[in-house]
């Protein structure tokens, strides 16, 4: 079967699949990512999966990454669902494209086989500012492609192939939302293709936009319990109990109204919405958590998911300048906006309330105390993150001779992005403003005052939960905000064709060259530099860096037409890139194809294959963030400190080894039936790693004197600061199996009486190791699904899919499912008599997550009106309205779910239109 019949029929499983005879025509026009070699019928030794333009009509999504997420070599790390509450990077409501768990970073996405400016900082490509409507498939590379693509390849491309050949006028609307009420999406597409001069010429333009509600608040989904993992308060090293348990557990040491957590009363008052004093229950403790008592759930009212809106135009121009050349330019400007909100302030040390505090209840003793409190008085802090994307692209294509191609273009892209986090709390300031006083007056004065009457103090009520006033607000708190430009050139010329035959055929070869070059320069406020805000500190920073490559790829048919040798083709590729900053490095591919009768081919591929430390790796020039450290040289405290992340100009390029073999069978006694099964296993030696702050204080207090110098203390010995960079210290592996399946025939040809075909497509990937050593030990991630920062991967996940299409109607069933997994698979399970506890492998009462499966189902109605093509179409995810399962995170904003694989939302709906004329 063809990839163009694989498409039509809304299954395309094996992209280079070799072509029916009266389909070669048709096959030999389409391009496929897994090689650059341009060879009619010729079949690439990488596994590829194609997602054609019926499948994503099929499904009708809300977004086209939502579908690609849904392959099961994918981990969904950064989408709406994960964004969660977080300020930094610029990547609120992004949607980035993750292979094998392996990061965004090692993940290159193509659009029309040419590389897109980077969204962020970190390399990502925001999906949501491609041009979705002009979209016919995507190809997904699943193996090592860094010597045919570049750099970052290491897990794969995904490639969004655009129709730049459509003719006419489509129009594409919809709207949904959740059956709760909110996530509503709204989406619209209008796209005209027009030839002219007798069709040397074409115009094509398409104007898209969306917009993607959210959920406000944890609460409003009735599987919300606030799950975390605390520390057992009944463990004792000797009694066989837990060291940790899963429990709904409650904020310990600070509340809305406020908690005193030092002196006589700690723990044993706290102070009402309206600001008295009351017996605080602190039930049972387990620092920074407590269990029972006083209910304090601080983590309830936050975001689960982040609104977004986003639009792109884009425009191209192409015109035969001469028999056999093509000249065309393309223009396109998207943009994307993100408003949500984030946690209020938490003071665990920094309001220390003296006894002449003004706003002391009256009669009140016990002063002084450290205050705990979320300062939802000055309201929540409201990030913002605004991403734009201009790309010029001018080229040309030609072809000469019988086989020759050639093509060379120019593309210019640059990104804006804005962080901004408005409503921000400025610490030193809240720090003066809460501790108030009266003036010789009686007036209600901020300490501050008496000694510098300038300086623009405003008190306010730390007691309780009565917003502050506006004076008050405006001088406690500000705007955060950073502007981030980043530009990427490249100029790029191949040339493919076949020089020569041998005994078993002709050779084909592929060469090019590639000039690039990426750039950033980002700017920040002054409180900003000086780490005054309570989230966001951005700082400011730039950075270049220029690329220099040439490649070149050859097929060379081996054997013909031979008992067991049906064909037997050699596919090599090598690379040589120059950086700017890390000198030279050299990728090569080794593969095979073996079609060892009709119907049964072996292909297999060794790469290496390279990321060079990015912008963001390289040069961050800071970005600051508050981190509540335990410091275990100060009898493990609980504080919070500035920790920096920066980046690192000593980086060097990481470099990956990737096997494959697989095998495809096509029998020709079950007509329309294809199978494969593909083993990768990848191994990234030198991974650029970024420890966490913790870690970083962690390893100096046992002794790592490399890791002191990140630790900054002041001169009480308390931490103030952790500067976080990347370095090459890592080894990465990840090995599994993808399981591919599609199965597409007509009703009559199964004996059955009725107009269209049936298409199944069942698609799974066992994920058998994910691995990452650094500084002498190793961490086992697989299955740890909601760990959303080391690209978890469940052991199985499956997307399947059951279709019925005619000339009337469409029908799918789609089923999803992830597997089983762990919290922490360093952690021993047990209830009882359990073995002893470490730092290294805790026990724990509950480290399961349980597997889930979820079913969508969509029904188009196809309408002719006066011959014209327009189908309406209605599409119900979550069918059955399945709740995620469990996952409890250590942190005091955890949900009790991830939204890394799980669904969060529940079932939705969304109906929609489309016309082409």
């Amino acid at each position: 079967m063809s990839i163009a019949a694989l498409i039509a029929a809304s299954t395309p499983v094996f992209a280079q699949d070799a072509p029916a005879d009266d389909q070669a025509a048709d096959n030999a026009s389409i391009v496929v990512t897994g090689t650059r070699v341009n060879r009619s019928g010729f079949t690439a030794p990488t596994p590829e999966t194609v997602l054609g333009e019926a499948e994503l009509e099929g499904r009708a999504p809300a977004n086209i990454a939502n579908v690609v997420n849904d392959l099961p070599q994918l981990t969904p790390t950064l989408n709406p669902s994960t964004s969660g509450v977080g300020v930094g990077g610029g990547t609120g409501g992004a949607n980035l494209l993750n292979l094998r768990g392996l990061g965004i970073n090692r993940t290159l996405v193509l659009l029309n086989g040419s590389r897109v400016v980077p969204s962020t900082t970190t390399g990502g490509v925001d999906v949501n500012l491609l041009p979705q409507g002009l979209v016919k498939r995507v190809d997904v590379v699943t193996g090592g492609a860094s010597a045919a693509w570049g750099s970052d390849a290491v897990a794969g491309v995904i490639n969004f192939v655009l129709d730049t050949e459509f003719e006419g006028l489509k129009l594409n609307l919809s709207a949904g939302s959740a059956f709760e009420g909110d996530a509503h999406t709204y989406n619209g597409n209008i796209t005209f293709g027009k030839s002219f001069a007798g069709g040397r010429g074409h115009l094509l333009v398409d104007l898209s936009g969306a917009i993607q509600g959210g959920v406000d608040n944890f609460t409003d989904r009735d599987w919300y319990n606030g799950s975390k993992v605390v520390n057992n308060p009944a463990y004792t090293a000797t009694n066989g109990q837990p060291r940790q348990i899963v429990s709904t557990g409650d904020f310990l040491v600070a509340s809305d109204g406020g908690v005193i957590i030092s002196g006589p009363r700690a723990l044993n008052t706290a102070f009402a919405p309206d600001g008295t004093p009351f017996a605080y229950d602190p039930g049972t403790p387990t620092s920074p958590y407590k269990i029972g008592g006083t209910p304090n759930d601080i983590g309830a009212g936050y975001p689960l998911v982040v609104p977004v809106k986003y639009g792109s135009a884009f425009a191209r121009l192409s015109y035969d300048v001469l028999d056999g050349v093509t000249a065309y330019v393309e223009g396109s400007y998207s943009k994307s906006r993100t408003v949500n909100d984030t946690a209020s302030y938490v003071s665990l040390g920094n309001v220390v309330i003296a006894p002449d505090n003004a706003y002391l209840p009256a009669g009140f003793t016990g002063a002084p105390f450290v205050l705990g409190k979320v300062f939802t008085s000055l309201g929540t802090p409201h990030p913002r993150n605004d991403r734009s994307v201009t790309r010029i692209v001018g080229g040309l294509d030609g072809r000469f001779g019988d086989s020759w191609k050639w093509s060379a273009y120019y593309q210019y892209g640059k990104s804006r992005v804005l962080n901004e986090v408005s409503n921000n709390p400025i610490v030193p300031n809240v720090v003066l403003a809460t501790d108030a006083v009266f003036n010789t007056s009686g007036q209600i004065v901020c300490r501050s005052t008496l000694t510098n009457p300038t300086n623009g103090c405003v008190p306010f009520n730390p007691f309780g939960t009565a917003p502050a006033s506006d004076a008050a607000n405006a001088y406690a708190t500000g705007t955060a905000a950073q502007h981030i430009v980043l530009k990427e050139e490249v100029a790029s010329a191949t040339i493919t064709g076949e020089p020569f035959s041998l005994w078993a055929g002709p050779i084909s070869l592929a060469v090019g060259a590639e000039y690039r070059t990426e750039s950033y320069t980002a700017d920040a406020d002054p409180l900003s530099i000086s780490s005054s805000y309570w989230v966001g500190n951005y700082k400011p920073g730039r950075g270049k860096y220029s690329v220099k490559e040439a490649f070149a790829e050859l097929v060379v048919p081996i054997v013909r037409d031979v008992p067991l040798f049906k064909s037997f083709d050699l596919n090599l590729a090598g690379r040589i890139t120059d950086y700017s900053t890390s000198g030279t490095v050299k990728t090569y591919k080794l593969g095979a194809t073996w079609d060892v009768i009709d119907g049964v081919r072996i292909r297999g591929t060794h790469s290496r294959d390279i990321r060079a430390p990015n912008l963001n790796d390289l040069f961050l020039g800071g970005q600051a963030n508050t981190l509540i450290v335990i410091d275990r040289e100060n009898g493990n405290s609980q504080y919070g400190v500035v920790q920096v992340l920066q980046g690192n100009p000593a980086l060097t390029p990481e470099i990956a080894n990737t096997n494959t073999i697989g095998l495809v069978l096509q029998p020709s006694f079950v007509p329309g039936l294809s199978l494969s099964v593909d083993y990768y296993d990848t191994r990234i030696k030198g991974a650029i790693t970024t420890l966490s702050g913790q870690q970083i204080v962690d390893n100096c207090a046992a002794g790592q004197a490399g890791f002191c110098p990140s630790v900054i203390r002041d001169s009480a010995g308390l931490i103030t600061r952790v500067n976080v960079s990347g370095f090459n210290a890592n080894v990465e592996k990840v090995r599994g199996i993808d399981y591919e399946l599609s199965y597409s025939r007509a009703l009559s040809d199964l004996g059955i009486d009725l107009p269209g075909r049936v298409n199944l497509r069942v698609l799974a990937s066992n994920t058998r190791e994910r691995t990452i050593t650094a500084l002498g030990g190793t961490i086992d991630y697989l299955g740890m699904v909601g760990t959303l920062g080391a690209g978890a991967p469940p052991k199985w996940r499956w997307l399947n899919s059951l279709s019925y299409d005619s000339d009337a109607m469409r029908t799918q069933l789609t089923m999803r499912r992830v597997g089983a997994g762990v919290l922490d698979n360093r952690n021993i399970e047990c209830t009882s008599a359990c073995p002893t506890s470490t730092a290294a492998n805790p026990t724990i009462d509950d480290n399961k997550i349980k597997g889930v499966t979820y079913f969508d189902l969509s029904q188009t109605f196809k309408i002719r009106p006066g011959g014209k093509e327009a189908e309406f179409y209605v599409a119900v995810e979550n069918l059955l309205d399945r709740d995620p399962p469990r996952v409890a995170l250590a942190s005091f904003l955890a949900p009790g779910a991830s939204g890394v694989f799980h669904d969060l939302i529940g079932r939705r709906f969304r109906v929609g239109f489309r016309f082409e004329y």
